[in-house]
């Protein structure tokens, strides 16, 4: 039983797609195809953040000769939220704000995947290098709650702009894998350096953007994105 802290370099790749559907203002199947690919690929790439992170864990152990086998579980507050967008200005001629030459309507687009704690569930099996020195490797089960959402609003002057957003959220399962060393302080006590990889599949959102005052003039957009994690962490814990 023991405690653990360290930081966590999350990493997000989004891929958002914005449809010209026959409804469509910001593009249709034959009209202005450009500003749905530039609002699409606005909010699509890579992105990466580094964040606190810190649980409990607890574990069991069993030793054959200088080779130490076990399995340990660990839950830790984990806060990641990852945001591919930015701003585009609109390719469609008819999207304006006015004057001369017309204005370009602005928006703002953004895919965001985001995490609030992670679990993880693995085997270990190490090596004992010295009698207070532990090496080992290690890998399992990670879990955590997922979220993707997809957002968009604009300085569209007009029918009051546009707007969209949507969101999908769920418990997702992963995997978690990595090594590290741990060294006896004695009295039963140790302490170990960690390394591990998190990663989750990708999830995906659906929503419409459509004009405030003109709700039937609309786009559907579909976003996804996926999270994974590097860890690097100490803990200490007690033998019982």
């Amino acid at each position: 039983m023991g405690l653990i802290a360290g930081a966590a370099i999350g990493h997000s790749s989004a891929n958002n797609v914005v449809a010209c559907s026959a409804s469509g203002f910001l593009c249709d199947p034959t009209h202005f195809l450009q500003n749905g690919a530039l609002l699409g690929a606005t909010a699509s790439g890579s992105t990466s953040d580094v964040a606190f992170t810190g649980g409990i864990l607890a574990g069991y152990n069993w030793r054959l000769d200088r080779f130490v086998y076990g399995v340990e579980s660990d839950v830790s507050y984990l806060h990641l939220s990852l945001t591919n967008g930015g701003r585009a200005s609109s390719l469609n001629a008819g999207l304006n704000n006015g004057g001369a030459p017309p204005v370009p309507v602005v928006a703002t687009v953004g895919t965001t995947a985001d995490m609030n704690w992670l679990a993880t569930f693995r085997g270990r099996i190490g090596y004992l290098a010295s009698p207070d020195l532990l090496v080992y490797g290690t890998g399992g089960l990670a879990l955590t709650h997922q979220a993707v959402s997809y957002s968009y609003t604009d300085n569209w002057i007009f029918n009051g702009g546009a707007v969209g957003n949507s969101t999908s959220t769920s418990n997702a399962a992963g995997y978690a894998v990595g090594g590290g060393a741990e060294w006896g302080l004695g009295r039963n006590w140790t302490l170990k350096a960690e390394y591990l990889r998190v990663g989750f599949g990708s999830r995906t959102t659906s929503g419409i953007i459509y004009v405030v005052q003109v709700p039937a003039a609309q786009n559907p957009v579909t976003s996804s994105a996926n999270l994974n994690a590097n860890l690097f962490r100490s803990g200490v814990s007690y033998k019982f």
